[in-house]
């Protein structure tokens, strides 16, 4: 039998051998290992499928029709939800004054990072005190790049929560993000009895395999905590993640992505003067001293000047610098401005 056995698989060889030899040869080998595996691969696997699906006794080419039009009914509605992604940012109206330098260096950093070989994500920290204007810049930055990208989202971590607000739990970062970039509903489902950690960890890897290839803007707004900001970050994908902290977060020397570092400063006397002078109802004849005047007290904080522009209505800068100046000293840039009004 052995000898048999022998014989048959030399002849069988032979054969493929003649048959490579001859013309047309290769594709008739070719033809034979497609046929072979559709028969022992793909078959067993749409009649499982039929079974899932219950098509179960339909035709083939049915099934293979029903699977696609599922693939494709999922596949649109995660484009969907990524269009629409970008109408959930916060609306950027206004004016933008004194930051088109950062914004400049942000789009930079993005265009490098998609020029370079490796796929990971573009990091950007922009820090700075409150009221500096650096979730402001980040939503700019995302409105302004947005054709570089797929989808967009803004998690607010609330790092600096006060009046008893807990910050952020990763749980729910993650599921905001999950939810805003179109990861299938069902798939944030848990077993009962399932502990918070291993929520956390199944809901790190959907996301991470959710965002696999697909470059979206994820602003992390108002961070304290570098883990978490890790966890968050979408590993395999030239994604850009804009994260807000008062002071720049150590992520570690392995981090999978490219870190850069923004300081948001206070707005130079140009910025200042240009923020101020958009304030409607601002009368009277250009005064640089009022206009440095207010912008000193404001401490060329954005969140401040807007409020201070706010106080222009029907007077000049003279004034206004008068009235923020009663505020008192002790009080900081924004609340002297919005105690003026």
């Amino acid at each position: 039998t052995a000898l048999k056995l022998g014989a048959g698989r030399r002849a069988a060889a032979h054969r493929r051998a003649g048959d490579l030899g001859r013309p047309g040869g290769a594709e008739q080998v070719r033809l034979r290992w497609l046929t072979a595996f559709e028969a022992r691969g793909v078959q067993p696997f749409l009649e499982q499928q039929r079974v899932l699906l219950g098509t179960a006794g339909q035709p083939p080419q049915k099934a293979v029709e029903r699977l696609r039009g599922v693939d494709r009914s999922a596949a649109a509605r995660r484009r969907s939800v990524l269009e629409q992604s970008f109408g959930h940012l916060p609306d950027p109206a206004g004016r933008f004054a004194g930051r088109r330098g950062e914004l400049a260096q942000i789009t930079r950093w993005v265009q490098a990072g998609r020029a370079a070989t490796a796929t990971r994500p573009t990091v950007v920290m922009l820090h700075g005190a409150p009221g500096s204007g650096r979730t402001t810049l980040a939503v700019r930055a995302a409105h302004a790049l947005r054709d570089q990208f797929r989808g967009a989202c803004v998690v607010d971590l609330r790092g600096g929560a006060t009046r008893g607000e807990k910050p952020l739990a990763t749980r729910e970062a993650l599921l905001h993000l999950l939810n805003r970039l179109g990861a299938p509903r069902e798939q944030l489902l848990f077993r009962e009895r399932s502990s918070a950690e291993q929520q956390v960890r199944r809901l790190a890897e959907l996301y991470h395999q959710h965002l696999t290839g697909l470059p979206v803007t994820v602003v992390l707004d108002d961070a304290v905590d570098a883990e978490q900001v890790r966890t968050l970050l979408p590993e395999r994908s030239d994604s850009l993640v804009l994260v807000t902290c008062r002071s720049p977060l150590d992520l570690g020397p392995d981090v999978p992505a490219s870190v850069h570092v923004l300081p948001v400063t206070a707005l130079d006397e140009a910025g200042a003067e240009e923020l101020l002078g958009a304030a409607e109802g601002a009368r009277g004849p250009y005064d640089a001293e009022g206009f440095a005047r207010v912008r000193e007290l404001c401490g060329g904080l954005p969140l401040a000047l807007r409020a201070a522009g706010a106080l222009l209505g029907g007077r000049t800068a003279g004034t206004v610098g008068e009235l923020l100046g009663a505020a008192g000293a002790e009080a900081g840039p924004v609340e002297r401005a919005l105690a003026a009004g």
